[in-house]
């Protein structure tokens, strides 16, 4: 029984982990289109945090990029995804890189 558990344990941990890969690669194809979209320099992309919300239950994962305007200047971006949905994108404003705009996508 103590077997069985732990096997499913492990397959459960790797769907777990499967799943954020393909939420990976879709975060990076959509910013990489939103980029281009917007005559943007990706420079970097990474995974800043995982968040679960209890009420309701939801996986929400934020992930951060840099780009450019200029190819000088690197400026800051966010991307917020519930499962594999884009719900919200955060870039700064080239002008004033104190503030930002951004997209609700909900």
């Amino acid at each position: 029984m103590v077997n069985l558990l732990l096997i499913l344990l492990a397959v459960g941990v790797m769907a777990l982990f499967y799943k954020q890969r393909q939420q990976s690669e879709y975060a990076k194809r959509y910013i990489q289109d939103y980029c281009q979209r917007e005559g943007l320099q990706l420079l970097e992309l990474f995974r800043a945090h995982n968040r679960v919300t209890l009420s309701p239950l939801r996986f929400i994962t934020d992930y951060g990029f840099s780009y450019t305007t200029d190819g000088i200047e690197p400026l800051e971006g966010s991307l917020q995804m519930l499962g594999m949905r884009v719900v919200e994108i955060r870039v700064q404003s080239p002008d004033d890189a104190s503030h930002s705009t951004y997209e609700n996508l909900k």
